[in-house]
């Protein structure tokens, strides 16, 4: 999947113009996600920066495009997301954002707040192979993986990321078991203990999560808001 990097708006546009020649579209991501906190109604309101389709005609200019750095890519035809936990050779996967299915994002970051909203999957040999080569490569023992799976089957790496947040799956997909087996490995620094097999008596982000995150009373809310 071809990718560009850069801060020049004349790279960019000839990116674009070559992936449109074949019959392609650009997606725009930023290299680090920002945030804008307003008002709207009296209320507070947040806006993210999105991953989004970009055209020549939306480039700002070069002057302003030097400021903000961006990642082009080729948009991928693209059925689900798998997000991938590995720890060693054991990991486990999460089939999310499905382009069939009602919800689905073009910013996968939109479809993590959805509950219920994945399903556990297992992956091809290879892929599982090339994952574990890649984090030995990279001197890793933990890492969680975003990959696409486009409407031929094929998977699409994206990225890793060695502190990737992992608890979301859990809240996506209950029978996911994240937290035990996060917490075994940070407590003992070994991951030939690690089990993602859920069992009775597992400890569960659910049973744990309104300790963590309290819910704010009605009064609270009105206060901070």
């Amino acid at each position: 999947m071809d990718t560009l990097f850069t801060n020049s708006r004349l790279e960019a546009e000839a990116f674009i113009k070559e992936l449109a020649a074949r019959g392609k579209e650009t997606v725009f991501k930023t290299f680090y996600p920002h945030a804008w906190v307003g008002q709207e109604n009296g209320a507070e309101k947040i806006a993210y920066a999105q991953t989004c389709l970009i055209t020549v005609d939306r480039l700002v200019d070069d002057s302003m495009f030097r400021l903000c750095p961006a990642i082009l890519q080729e948009k991928c035809n693209t059925q689900y997301e798998v997000r991938a936990l590995f720890m060693g050779d054991s990991y486990v996967a999460m089939r999310y954002n499905d382009r069939d299915k009602h919800g689905w994002r073009l910013d996968a970051r939109r479809a993590m707040l959805q509950p219920k909203g994945g399903t556990r999957c297992d992956l091809p040999a290879g892929v599982v192979r090339l994952c574990t080569q890649l984090l030995a490569e990279l001197g890793c023992s933990f890492g969680s993986f975003d990959l696409l799976v486009d409407r031929d089957g094929q998977h699409v790496f994206l990225e890793i990321n060695p502190e990737g947040q992992f608890l979301w799956m859990e809240a996506a997909c209950q029978e996911l078991k994240v937290l035990e087996p996060v917490c075994k490995f940070i407590q003992h620094g070994r991951v030939d203990i690690v089990d993602f097999e859920r069992r009775a008596g597992d400890i569960t982000f659910a049973q744990v999560r309104p300790t963590l995150v309290p819910e704010r009373s009605a009064s609270s809310a009105r206060e901070t808001a």
